[in-house]
């Protein structure tokens, strides 16, 4: 099974972070980064390769498009079965944590910013285990 992961976040400085420590820790074909749910939405839309599976670790803030709009986009397109959403957030407002589950493709939410423990956690939940049990 091939993962994908998708990083979604505005902050340049956050994007180099997580992408450096994706990179070492969660092995997957390609991670691509998009500034706003509004590229993110594309790219997953037209991706050529309609079997891939996507980790999309997706900030909630964001302009053009946030996270919330971007998890409305996706409702209802077929896409939305092979994509598993990591909220990826600095807000700490238990609202929005309470409303990310009531999207079924977030798994996840952690405060940013990531590091090697976050990383390992979203390894082992239960939708993205099967991807790293030989890693």
């Amino acid at each position: 099974m091939k993962l994908e992961v998708l990083l979604v976040d505005d902050d340049p400085t956050v994007i180099f972070m997580h992408k450096r420590l994706l990179n070492n820790s969660i092995p997957a074909k390609t991670c691509v980064v998009a500034n706003d749910g509004s590229q993110a939405i594309k790219y997953v839309l037209n991706h050529e390769d309609n079997q891939a599976n996507f980790l999309i670790l997706l900030d909630i803030n964001m302009p053009v498009m946030d996270g919330w709009g971007f998890l409305d986009a996706i409702q209802g397109h077929e896409v939305a079965n092979r994509r598993y959403v990591v909220m990826v957030t600095s807000s700490i407002d238990n609202h929005d944590k309470l409303k990310s589950a009531n999207y079924p493709q977030v798994i996840g939410f952690f405060e940013k910013p990531m590091n090697l423990e976050t990383c390992m956690e979203i390894k082992r939940l239960n939708r993205l285990s099967p991807f790293f049990q030989a890693n």
